[in-house]
């Protein structure tokens, strides 16, 4: 890895995490606001807390790259 790449992490690192809050009324709806929020956040520290039906979940993550991000949701099924 590259000096200019490692400090791109470390500066992502280091960068506030970005917080999200997705109410949703289903499952489809969730996963639609969930992907939709890490393209909004690439790349950098994200939480992403998720409401269906008062249960919520929560995901953490450091997105360092858009294309981490893209293949993360090609994961997920978008």
């Amino acid at each position: 890895m590259s000096l200019s790449r490692r400090l791109e992490r470390i500066e992502a690192a280091m960068a506030p995490m970005t917080p999200v809050e997705i109410q949703a009324a289903d499952e489809a709806d969730a996963q639609d606001r969930f992907l939709d929020a890490l393209l909004q956040c690439s790349p950098g520290p994200v939480c992403i807390a998720t409401t269906i039906a008062g249960a919520r979940t929560e995901w953490r993550g450091n997105l360092h790259t858009h294309e981490e991000t893209l293949a993360l949701m090609e994961g997920i099924g978008r």
